[in-house]
């Protein structure tokens, strides 16, 4: 049964290409949901996936990159949507 997870991650992150890093994870674990940038350039996502797939995701995440440093996030539950694939939203 999939769960669902709203992340919103803060820090030095607009412009980093770490939407695309986390595209990237979210396909190698086979999440479901999007990436995008809230107004204030933090970034939220929406993934949907296995218990144990979704705590890989929501770990890796928090962590960041070498090039793309998270000072804070927040992890929420959320509702499944049953989305099809993973995006970058606009």
């Amino acid at each position: 049964m999939n769960k669902a997870v709203q992340i919103v991650l803060k820090g030095k992150l607009y412009r980093s290409g770490f939407r695309f890093y986390i595209l990237q994870k979210a396909v190698e674990l086979k999440i479901m949901g999007f990436v995008k940038y809230q107004d204030n350039k933090d970034i939220v996502v929406h993934a949907e996936g296995a218990q144990h797939q979704l705590k890989e995701f929501t770990e890796w995440c928090t962590k960041g990159t070498l090039s793309c440093k998270v000072a804070s996030s927040e992890i929420n539950e959320a509702l499944v949507q049953n989305y099809t694939s993973f995006d970058i939203q606009k």
